[in-house]
């Protein structure tokens, strides 16, 4: 009978362990997508991650840091953050987890403690986009165009607008340089979507529209 008490208390605490993790992903990419505020868990990105990938982070966290880093107080200290008027930022929600269980803290609960650690955050200058052009789409050009447009937010920051390539435009040539986009023999595959129109020259990247220009235009 123990046991099976046991076994559904385990299944309860699962439960409750997914469904917070859920709200924590949503609570994640509300901020980036709506404020451009992108959170991490010591130093590691967060966006599209899924269920699992959230859990694991955490436990991995904890073991290294030897303190509890539970998804329960980082979805706390998340809905503190999303309650305040906050700048466009990067937070590791890690550190702010480990800071709050540490012996210095001396808050009782999480909103007062988050209100503290990001009172300074209050007095900003607004970001002005600065559009990006690659020249060249090589292995490097196509990691850093992945890694641009998972930084894309609200658009408000550093947009990728065009790609330089050599060769002529044609559909041949786009839709090479969309395939290797799309799969890279070492990185993997690119978690977004990449469709091509020849009749512009342009790739849609994930949904943003990325010219791609001849070399030779720009001589």
């Amino acid at each position: 009978m123990s046991r099976k008490i046991s076994f559904e208390k385990e299944l309860a605490f699962q439960a409750d362990r997914r469904k917070a993790t859920t709200e924590f992903i949503k609570i994640i990419s509300d901020l980036w997508y709506d404020r451009s505020i992108e959170i991490v868990l010591f130093k590691n990105p967060l966006i599209d991650r899924n269920v699992s990938d959230i859990i694991r982070l955490h436990e991995y966290a904890g073991e290294f840091v030897q303190k509890p880093i539970s998804i329960f107080d980082s979805v706390e200290i998340l809905r503190a953050i999303n309650d305040l008027k906050l700048p466009p930022a990067k937070l590791d929600i890690g550190k702010l987890t480990y800071e709050y269980h540490s012996d210095d803290n001396n808050f009782n609960n999480v909103k007062a403690f988050v209100i503290d650690k990001l009172k300074s955050a209050t007095e900003y200058k607004s970001i002005k986009p600065k559009d990006v052009i690659l020249y060249g789409f090589g292995r490097i050009g196509r990691l850093l165009a992945r890694e641009l447009m998972s930084k894309t937010g609200k658009g408000n920051q550093m947009p990728l607008r065009a790609i330089v390539v050599r060769g002529d435009l044609n559909e041949d040539l786009l839709e090479k340089r969309a395939s290797l986009l799309r799969t890279d023999s070492v990185h993997g595959n690119f978690t977004g979507t990449v469709t091509v129109n020849t009749k512009d020259n342009t790739l849609l990247i994930n949904g943003t529209t990325v010219q791609i220009i001849n070399s030779s235009f720009l001589l």
